[in-house]
């Protein structure tokens, strides 16, 4: 419970299919890549292993480096490496924005601080903890059975046909922008908007992508690993990017979002 503890960085992914995901900069080192070995894994198709790297200094102060292997701009400064500072952002392929930010880090053992909380701010806080573990609970309570409180369950069981909530999302008349391309996150989205030639071919990949997101966040939900359900499930903005048109599909994938989002954080 760190609400006066030491200042830090976080650094929080802005822009991208991996929106609000986000690190505390602790333990020296820090690495934002694709890979299985980095501390903050991305799933854009366009990062590196290590396609960040954040290094505390002897004095306490953080440095950045970046890779050759992927593409890197910053704000300003030096675009392979330099010292952090809050504000200052990152995009790294070409959709994912990540921005530093001011964030309390946790004091380490054998450094001096204490990690006592005066009661009057910790009897509060514990209150409020239990307010919420009991809104937890009373939620959990009330969508007790397969669908679990989520509004996309029916199209997980195959109790709904996703077909015609999909065909709903695509009434809109929309163009594709000028740096759509087929093999993007989108690309079978777009293709089905411009009706060209393998349209209908795409809209089965987009149906299927769109399937798969939703069967992958009830199975992570299902296990009680709420926060990467929401993560997974964020993607469909971007494989549906319909912004504020209507669409069904969207409308409850919101809805879950937020209760899953709740769940994670109990």
């Amino acid at each position: 419970m760190a609400l006066f503890g030491p200042k830090g960085f976080a650094a929080e992914v802005t822009e991208g299919i991996d929106l609000e995901s986000q690190i505390t900069l602790t333990g020296g080192r820090i690495t934002i890549g694709n890979g299985p070995q980095d501390d903050l894994r991305l799933g854009a198709d366009d990062i590196v292993p290590e396609h960040l790297t954040f290094q505390q200094r002897d004095d306490g102060k953080w440095e950045y480096f970046t890779t050759g292997r992927g593409e890197t701009q910053i704000d300003k400064g030096n675009p392979r490496t330099g010292l952090l500072r809050a504000g200052m952002w990152f995009r790294i392929g070409h959709e994912t924005k990540i921005v530093l930010k001011r964030a309390d880090v946790p004091v380490e053992d054998g450094k001096t601080g204490s990690s006592q909380v005066p009661l009057t701010i910790a009897i509060p806080a514990l209150l409020a903890m239990a307010a919420l573990a009991l809104l937890f609970v009373l939620n959990n309570r009330e969508a007790d059975g397969p669908s679990n409180g989520l509004q996309t369950a029916a199209w997980f069981t195959g109790t709904a046909d996703l077909t015609p909530a999909l065909d709903a999302c695509l009434t809109h008349a929309l163009t594709p922008p000028a740096y759509a391309t087929a093999s993007a996150i989108d690309g079978p989205f777009w293709l089905v908007m411009a009706g060209a030639e393998g349209a209908q071919s795409a809209r089965g990949d987009l149906q299927k992508a769109v399937q798969n997101i939703i069967s992958e966040t009830h199975i992570l939900s299902g296990e009680n690993r709420h926060l990467e359900a929401s993560q997974v499930l964020r993607r469909i903005e971007y494989v549906l990017p319909l912004g504020t048109h209507s669409c069904p599909i969207l409308s409850a994938a919101r809805i879950d979002l937020a209760l899953l989002e709740m769940r994670g954080t109990r």
